[in-house]
């Protein structure tokens, strides 16, 4: 971790504000984990594919 800045602790407000905030479907807001990680391998076992449908099953 870097230094704790007056900035750092600045955009930290800002972020803990920005999840304060009610829904609203016409802003939605994306969050994302602080820790990078690749997930690999699947959550579910996948569908087989079918005919006219692609894999997956959706």
């Amino acid at each position: 971790m870097g230094k704790l800045t007056a900035d750092f602790f600045w955009r930290m407000e800002e972020m803990l504000d920005l999840y304060a905030v009610p829904y609203d479907p016409q802003r939605p807001v994306v969050c994302s984990d602080e820790r990078p990680m690749q997930l690999l391998g699947e959550v579910y076992e996948p569908w087989p594919a079918a005919p006219q449908k692609p894999a997956g099953g959706l």
